[in-house]
């Protein structure tokens, strides 16, 4: 729509809006536009929504707990042969949880080139559980 100013007979500007459309081309690049702001908005709310997924409430597997530098030193890593079909054979790494380690903690060392929160989940679904004693032997996927 478009309006168009008239001077009228009493010195007053007189206001017409005209029945104009804007041309094809104008129209294809209002309807782009507002797709693009239509898929960037869907983009945002995805990954908001993808985040506060991922969060899993705040509560990692367990929680870590502040310890000595000594401590850490004393990882055990220990390979041992687990039965496997006879087409191959398979070691499974597994470690030995030391006072004051937690799911959290093991998964910060040997996470590797996945991501941390997909490794803890991992060690959970292998042994069994989120919770973890002082000598007891986790299998390291």
């Amino acid at each position: 729509m478009t309006a168009i100013l008239f001077p009228s007979q009493f010195g007053e500007i007189e206001v017409r809006f005209g029945t104009t459309s804007p041309a094809h081309s104008v129209y294809l690049r209002r309807r782009l536009l507002v797709g693009l702001l239509c898929a960037a908005v869907v983009a945002v709310v995805g990954l908001s929504v993808h985040t506060v997924l991922a969060d899993r409430g705040g509560v990692p597997a367990s929680t870590p707990t502040i310890r000595s530098a000594n401590a850490q030193s004393l990882a055990v890593v220990a390979p041992i042969a687990v039965p496997a079909p006879a087409a191959r054979a398979a070691t499974v790494t597994t470690y030995i949880v030391q006072p004051g380690d937690s799911l959290w903690n093991v998964a910060t060392r040997f996470h590797g080139i996945n991501s941390l929160s997909s490794y803890v989940d991992t060690l959970v679904n292998a042994n069994g559980g989120a919770t973890v004693h002082p000598g007891q032997v986790l299998v390291l996927p």
